[in-house]
């Protein structure tokens, strides 16, 4: 039987987040991270629509050995241990097509928009040279929800973050902005809905 929703059902979710880094992002860490997580919450305004905001955070990190780092004013060769922090802090409205059954898996088709905050830094030796910056951005994303419960269910995202040019890189180049995929893997219950 098909499920009748309350208003105002409130969706709250923790994912672990895996980040892969794209475009020029991947020029400076091309290491997969593991080290992620985020929390979402999402307000039904009908069963087939949420609005909501979510926050993540992602470390990258990545060691290199005898590598060439090109900095603003040079370059300087050894052994390095490279990070990049990104902290998105997104808007989100998402649509879920198909039947809204009880007990039945969800599609999700959402997209994110707001700000992240991206610390890069380069460990060289005694030397470290850090850089930060607040972007604009967005992300697009596709998953699936799995029911386990009457009201909890388990979350697969796969987002494409986009950070938009801002400031300057480490290395002086004016083109700022980022890119990775993440991959959301997490736990989420819903309130408020009425059977």
């Amino acid at each position: 039987s098909a499920t009748a929703y309350a208003q105002r059902g409130v969706f709250t979710g923790l994912t672990w987040n895996v980040g892969i880094a794209n475009q020029e992002m991947e020029q400076f860490i091309g290491k997969t991270s593991y080290r992620g997580f985020g929390i979402d919450i999402r307000s039904f305004s009908s069963p087939s629509f949420s609005f909501g905001g979510n926050f993540s955070w992602n470390v990258f990190d990545e060691l290199l050995r005898g590598e060439t780092a090109v900095l603003e004013n040079g370059a300087i060769t050894g052994t390095q241990v490279r990070y990049i922090n990104s902290m998105p802090l997104l808007l989100n409205a998402s649509y879920y097509p198909g039947e809204k059954r009880r007990g039945e898996r969800r599609f999700v088709l959402g997209l994110n928009a707001g700000t992240y905050y991206i610390r890069q830094r380069l460990d060289i030796g005694v030397v470290s040279l850090e850089n930060s910056n607040w972007h604009l951005g967005v992300a697009p994303e596709v998953g699936l929800w799995f029911p386990i419960g009457r009201e909890t269910f388990l979350t697969a995202t796969l987002r494409y973050n986009y950070a938009f040019d801002a400031g300057t890189r480490l290395n002086g180049d004016p083109n700022n902005d980022y890119s990775y995929w993440g991959i959301n893997l997490g736990l989420g219950s819903i309130q408020g809905w009425l059977y």
